[in-house]
């Protein structure tokens, strides 16, 4: 079962990036004046807004890159399930190294908790030091490193839940 990316989380991405570059055209074109040497300078607006323009690229970009590919937001099947949602989730997660699923809420934004049956393994698994960094500290948080939001996903995170533990409950069989 493929869960696709929510097509609304694209348009808000364009919008952010034109944001960003009508920012940096007010900055070029009409900066602030202030009597501070450094914080007056022409100098520091451009900068800031080329900083502006080359957030705005990257948003384009990554816009229509989810636009255009064909890959879902979210793969399950009968061995597991992938998210591509965020970089820290990557990879395949098989059901035999799952024990439990639950939804947590923090700040009003709901999340699956998918709780593993060797979560040290896991983490010792990450080469990356930035990513076993945020892993380390859901663990610590949540009781497990793997933690999926549905934010980007085409379904709210009941639904997604009720699939997963559909798909769990069948493998535990």
């Amino acid at each position: 079962m493929d869960i696709p990316f929510r097509k609304s989380k694209n348009i808000t991405i364009y919008l952010a990036g034109f944001l960003l570059l009508m920012a940096a055209l007010f900055l070029i074109f009409m900066p602030p004046s202030s009597p501070h040497p450094v914080l007056g300078s022409p100098l520091f607006f451009g900068v800031i807004a080329g900083l502006f323009v080359i957030g705005a690229i990257k948003l384009f970009f990554t816009a229509w890159k989810r636009r255009k590919s064909k890959l879902p937001a979210m793969q399950i099947n009968k061995k597991g399930f992938e998210d591509f949602t965020s970089k820290i989730n990557k990879g395949f997660m098989p059901w035999d190294k799952v024990s439990g699923l639950e939804i947590k809420e923090v700040v009003s934004s709901k999340f699956i908790v998918v709780y593993l049956k060797d979560p040290e393994a896991y983490l010792q698994a990450q080469k990356a030091s930035w990513r076993k960094e945020q892993l380390v500290d859901r663990y610590k948080n949540y009781g497990s490193p793997f933690c999926v939001a549905t934010n980007a996903m085409q379904t709210n995170t009941k639904a997604l839940f009720e699939i997963l533990e559909k798909y769990k409950s069948e493998y535990d069989k």
